[in-house]
């Protein structure tokens, strides 16, 4: 989702700890159910808090430090607001992202602000965090933009694509540009425990040098990088021509986890005339260790945690997971769509499958084995056993499941109905508490009442409970 949703996102902006497995055998296998909890109805929400606006407002991605603050980037066409007073110009011609940290209750701590020109494109959608609580972030400037002086910090100028790191008070440490001509679309960033950083996304229609070694596409290409704690780039891994990039995941051993969308020819219709790709990446090396593939569908998101790595996304026709075959429709010839999740162990052996709502738009796993996932439904849509109410009509209600790693039981659901809204990232603490970003533009009940937008889409941080 982040590779074509993120893209469009931009455009429309412009407009205005785990057990090893060797040799395919499990050194041991966790125990089915051991920490499954009795189906909840509702997921519990702590706070949410807007980006208003008479511009859009999208809040792209989101990404929890170890001390449990939230930072969250919210792209906005001429000014922005988070509750504090307005940030950026109040021209809708310039587009603008702003970099916020709440505190892990809610209350707003500091904010950065990336300002565009007049005309020009700008995305940021990807955010990531280290161990120091440095903050990483990832984007693309079509005709330049400056990173403000807040804070008694030296403005900083970006021009194209470019990787960015400050600290936890939000002062830049370095930026590291990407010379070329094409556009950068990242939709994850994460770190290990050195600091290294590992950046996915796709590169479009072009050339960029990622620091050393440079790719090039027509249409849309898929990459996995990873640079060190300094921003020194240490390999790069490219897929074909025609595919995007999606998330990215580390185990414990630090080998990364890429999942990726490439055109596909199903032996059944309907489908995407898409497949998804997931790889696992050795750390030091960036070599494929091995690969999976699901016939139809595309590829929003990947998580890891213990013995377990998943990969959700949406298909329109069926594919086969442990010799099953899942459907997105029942009904022979009417058209449907539904999310998936798939979990693998980290040799790559399939374990379960789901299939549900209408689409999906991000994983995260937390450490008490929880994998909680995203996307949007139409009412009465089924997650598990349980129907989803709607907004009658919409197909952008909006859903937040979670599920148990180890056989993918059901521990609940929550929906949240809407006439129109995005679920763009999703983030999850290591005690399991969850936050969803996106944005509205219609009456949408975030879990107290209707509410409504300002301007054409406003943006929205929602912060859950375990």
């Amino acid at each position: 989702m982040r590779a074509t949703a993120g893209w469009a996102l931009a455009v429309v902006l412009a407009g205005c700890g785990g057990t090893l497995e060797q040799d395919g055998m499990p050194l041991h296998e966790e125990s089915l159910g051991t920490i499954r909890q009795a189906e909840a109805p509702d997921g519990p929400v702590a706070w949410v808090r807007f980006a208003r606006g008479e511009g859009l407002q999208l809040g792209s991605a989101v990404t929890q430090d170890r001390d449990g603050n939230v930072l969250t980037t919210v792209l906005f066409s001429g000014g922005a607001d988070l509750g504090t007073g307005p940030l950026g110009l109040d021209d809708p011609e310039v587009p603008g992202v702003v970099l916020a940290k709440h505190a892990a209750d809610g209350r707003l701590l500091w904010t950065r602000v990336l300002q565009g020109r007049r005309g020009g494109l700008l995305s940021v959608n990807a955010l990531g965090t280290d161990r120091e609580r440095n903050v990483l972030l990832a984007g693309w400037s079509e005709a330049g933009a400056e990173l403000d002086s807040s804070g008694g910090t030296a403005p900083v100028r970006v021009e194209g694509a470019f990787l960015m790191k400050l600290d936890h008070s939000g002062r830049t440490l370095w930026t590291k540009r990407l010379a070329g001509h094409g556009a950068l679309l990242a939709n994850g960033l994460v770190t290990d425990r050195a600091g290294n950083v590992f950046m996915s996304g796709s590169l479009y229609d072009g050339s960029l040098d990622f620091g050393g070694q440079v790719l090039s596409a027509v249409g849309l290409r898929a990459f996995l990088a990873k640079y060190g704690a300094d921003g020194t780039l240490k390999w790069l891994h490219a897929e074909g021509e025609s595919s995007q990039g999606g998330g990215v995941a580390l185990d414990e051993q630090g080998d990364a986890y890429f999942c990726g969308t490439a055109p596909g020819e199903s032996s059944e219709e309907p489908s995407t005339g898409t497949r998804t790709g997931l790889r696992r990446l050795a750390s030091e090396t960036g070599a494929v260790v091995w690969a999976q593939e699901l016939e139809d569908g595309d590829c929003s998101g990947v998580a890891v945690h213990g013995n377990r790595v998943v990969m959700t996304g949406s298909f329109l026709g069926a594919f086969t997971f442990g010799g099953k075959t899942y459907r997105a429709s029942d009904t022979p010839g009417v058209l449907d769509a539904d999310a998936f999740l798939v979990a693998y162990t980290l040799a790559g052996e399939e374990r379960w499958a789901r299939n549900f709502a209408r689409a999906s738009t991000g994983v995260a796993m937390d450490q008490a084995d929880g994998v909680l996932v995203t996307g949007h439904y139409e009412g009465g849509d089924s997650v598990g056993r349980r129907a989803l109410p709607g907004t009658a009509g919409s197909l952008d209600n909006i859903f937040v499941a979670k599920l148990d790693r180890i056989d993918g039981t059901l521990r609940w659901v929550r929906g949240f109905p809407s006439t129109a809204a995005l679920a763009l990232d999703v983030s999850v603490t290591r005690e399991g508490e969850g936050v969803l970003v996106g944005a509205f533009g219609g009456p949408t009940d975030f879990g107290a009442g209707r509410v409504g937008p300002e301007g054409g889409y406003d943006a929205f941080i929602l912060r859950l409970g375990k």
